[in-house]
């Protein structure tokens, strides 16, 4: 396996590494590694979005929701007011501008104790970025306001 060093050994060409074996210091060689860490702001967002399930996905709500089969509108309510709806639509549209390691951080937290209540904010954030890739601008407009603010929710 070929690994581009980050810094150029003293004959300037690429060396070979065996990747089981630390680079040898001596020539320069820094590992490329990815940062799997979450930034300060994803920890918060991690522990917010937790904080507020445990208060209000408690287990007889969601034993309720369960048997009724009913739609989890409080909790819905609860996630446009935090403002987990605008984490990936860009700012120009009211949005977060997040990102998807954003998005996995609120999916975990809301699937944690139902998968049932991320395929409902995940299903309005699915029709609501196709608007945003595909839609007229009128069409942007009109509806992300209106999918971000709660005013309508959007099903697949």
């Amino acid at each position: 396996m070929r690994i581009a060093p980050t810094s150029e050994p003293a004959s300037g060409s690429d060396i070979d590494i065996d990747i089981l074996t630390a680079p040898d210091k001596s020539l320069g060689i820094q590992w490329r590694g990815m940062d799997f860490e979450f930034t300060q702001e994803q920890n918060l967002l991690r522990d917010s979005v937790r904080r507020m399930m445990q208060r209000l996905a408690t287990p007889d709500t969601i034993r309720r929701l369960d048997r009724e089969q009913a739609y989890p509108y409080d909790l819905y309510d609860a996630w446009v007011e935090m403002g987990l709806l605008r984490m990936p639509f860009p700012e120009e549209y009211e949005g977060l501008g997040g990102n998807p390691i954003d998005m996995a951080v609120i999916a975990e937290e809301l699937s944690r104790s139902s998968f049932d209540f991320f395929t409902a904010y995940g299903g309005s954030v699915f029709c609501g970025l196709n608007i945003v890739r595909k839609g007229s601008e009128d069409q942007k407009r009109y509806w992300i306001p209106k999918l971000l603010s709660g005013v309508v929710k959007m099903s697949i």
